[in-house]
C-alpha cells in the first residue's frame, strides 16, 4: 500500500465536524454566547454597583455637619479699597485724573507697562488703568517703568 494513498482521504472522513453547519445554529451559538456575556456583565455590574453607593449614602445629619465644618474651615475674605488705582472703564475716556497721573498699559506680550510724565510717549499712550504712585505701579501691581 502506498503511503500517499492513506492520506488522501476525503477531509469528511478524517473529521467529522469538518461538514458546514447551517447559518441558523452559528446564529444560535453566537446568540447563546452573547446571552452568557450579558449576563455575566450585569451580575458583576450589579454588585459593583452596589459597593459604591453604600459608600457615598449619607444621613441628612451627617451632611449638615459637613457643611457647619467647612464653613467654620474657610478663610474670611476681607475687602480693601486700593485708592492707588483708577480703572479706565470700557467706554469711558482713557484719561487720568491729576490724583492718579501714571498711565499703566496692559500689553499682548504679557509685560505692562506705566509711563510718568516725564516718559517720551506720555501723551500718546491711551491708558487701562492710573497709578498714583509710581512705587505702586511698580511693587504692588508689577507693571515696568517705559522711558
Amino acid at each position: 500500500m502506498n503511503m500517499s494513498s492513506q492520506h488522501s482521504r476525503q477531509p469528511s472522513q478524517l473529521d467529522p465536524f469538518s461538514k458546514t453547519l447551517p447559518p441558523w445554529v452559528t446564529y444560535l451559538g453566537i446568540g447563546f454566547l452573547c446571552i452568557i456575556s450579558a449576563s455575566i456583565g450585569g451580575i458583576f455590574g450589579y454588585r459593583i454597583h452596589q459597593n459604591t453607593t453604600q459608600d457615598i449614602v449619607a444621613t441628612p445629619s451627617e451632611i449638615q455637619t459637613a457643611v457647619q465644618t467647612a464653613e467654620q474651615k474657610k478663610p474670611e475674605i476681607q475687602a480693601q479699597v486700593v485708592s492707588a488705582v483708577f480703572w479706565i472703564l470700557p467706554g469711558n475716556q482713557p484719561v487720568c485724573p491729576e490724583s492718579h497721573a501714571i498711565k499703566g498699559a496692559f500689553q499682548t506680550s504679557g509685560v505692562s507697562y506705566y509711563y510718568t510724565s516725564d516718559s517720551k510717549q506720555y501723551t500718546r499712550v491711551q491708558p487701562d488703568i492710573c497709578f498714583a504712585t509710581e512705587e505702586f505701579a511698580r511693587d504692588i501691581a508689577g507693571f515696568v517703568k517705559k522711558f
